[in-house]
């Protein structure tokens, strides 16, 4: 349920800009979506240990991006040597589930957002991992919004489940779609992967922009392709810049986000009239974009525990 002030002036940005050469940028984990198509998926590889990924291929991924790790990565090793050669419910390989994030997370923010978690699509075609990433939201698609730990000993990883596509942002789509406001969307996440999460919204959505994963004679390597953009930051500028700014010659009419990921392009272009922040309590710069005395930031509230946009004054989350 969209909050009524943001409703009626997005009803009113529509009437003034349909059918004007206007469009409209949309992030889309926790935005479009309720949750993340990329945690989604890697939470349903690593539990039904549905990857590739030899203990070599990890290795030597590992070793070239992080030679001077190796305390920390010798260790991961040794738990990651013995879950390859267990069956994923055994507490074996729930070691190896338990010490995951932790690795993930230290080598992203130690290592300017560097994500290991590619390489778990290592020598996929991008068929094969189409067709497991369907998997992927059909399982989470029947499971309850929440979350699932993975505990041993003192260890614990712990992903979000659930997965939809908000009410709300599909209707609004549609609806610009439908005025002749073009609609983009532009992700941290792979391009594979938001295509797949966004496949029941593809005719309404002109392009989406993405990483893109390296792929070499066929398969997938578990890098990102050089010399592309990364798309979140001021990667997501760059991408409005590049592609669409001189297309239309204005910046959107309409931008949506929820993070720091999407600080820039929410706060970027004065063509902007409205850029809406999809609240989940974040704190910190994001943060005073929500408490802004500005009417173009428009805030819209959650229930994460449901996944539900909701009509209140304050969002629930986990």
């Amino acid at each position: 349920m969209w909050k009524k002030n943001v409703k009626d002036r997005i009803d009113e940005l529509i009437n003034k800009g349909k059918n004007s050469n206007n469009y409209a940028i949309f992030d889309c984990d926790n935005t479009i979506l309720m949750n993340d198509i990329q945690f989604a998926l890697i939470h349903y590889v690593l539990k039904f240990k549905k990857y590739r990924t030899t203990p070599e291929v990890l290795k030597s991924f590992l070793y070239k991006h992080f030679p001077n790790e190796d305390n920390v990565l010798s260790k991961f090793m040794e738990i990651f040597e013995r879950a390859y050669n267990s069956e994923y419910v055994s507490d074996t390989y729930l070691e190896f589930l338990a010490n995951i994030e932790e690795l993930v997370e230290y080598l992203f923010f130690k290592y300017d957002h560097f994500d290991i978690t590619m390489i778990f699509f290592y020598d996929m075609s991008e068929e094969e991992l189409r067709a497991l990433i369907q998997k992927a939201i059909d399982y989470h698609n029947t499971v309850e919004f929440g979350h699932e730990n993975w505990i041993y000993e003192d260890n614990i990883s712990s992903y979000k489940t659930g997965l939809s596509i908000a009410k709300e942002m599909e209707e609004l789509i549609k609806e610009f779609c439908e005025n002749n406001i073009d609609v983009y969307v532009i992700s941290g996440s792979p391009r594979i992967q938001v295509e797949e999460a966004l496949k029941p919204l593809k005719p309404y959505i002109k392009e989406i922009y993405g990483k893109e994963l390296e792929i070499i004679d066929g398969k997938i390597t578990g890098e990102i392709k050089e010399g592309t953009i990364e798309t979140y930051y001021e990667g997501k500028v760059e991408i409005i810049d590049k592609f669409l700014y001189n297309k239309y010659n204005k910046g959107p009419i309409f931008v949506a986000g929820d993070s720091m990921g999407d600080y820039h392009m929410l706060t970027r272009y004065e063509d902007t009239e409205i850029s809406l922040l999809i609240d989940r309590n974040r704190t910190g710069k994001f943060s005073e974009l929500l408490e802004a005395n500005d009417d173009r930031y428009l805030s819209q509230t959650v229930d994460e525990t449901i996944g539900r946009f909701i009509d209140a004054e304050k969002s629930i989350t986990f």
